[in-house]
């Protein structure tokens, strides 16, 4: 199981912000597929998968404020 960290994409995410899932509890996804949309303060930016997996549970939802390194998601790779 993968305790999927929100990565650091620039040096300006304060006061970020889950602006929308793109998968949901269940899903089978593929590495680098789009996870979700954060909110920034410089842009809307796509979050990718991190492994081939199902996703087992989404830790934080629409609207709640993210930093890197908050756990944002479970995912249960495949082997």
């Amino acid at each position: 199981m993968i305790e999927y960290q929100l990565p650091e994409i620039h040096e300006d995410m304060e006061d970020s912000e889950i602006e929308e899932w793109l998968v949901k509890e269940g899903d089978e996804v593929l590495e680098n597929q789009p996870l979700l949309l954060v909110l920034t303060n410089v842009s809307s930016v796509e979050i990718p998968s991190p492994a081939d997996g199902v996703i087992a549970q989404l830790v934080l939802a629409e609207g709640d404020s993210v930093e890197p390194g908050d756990v944002i998601l479970h995912l249960e790779e495949h082997e």
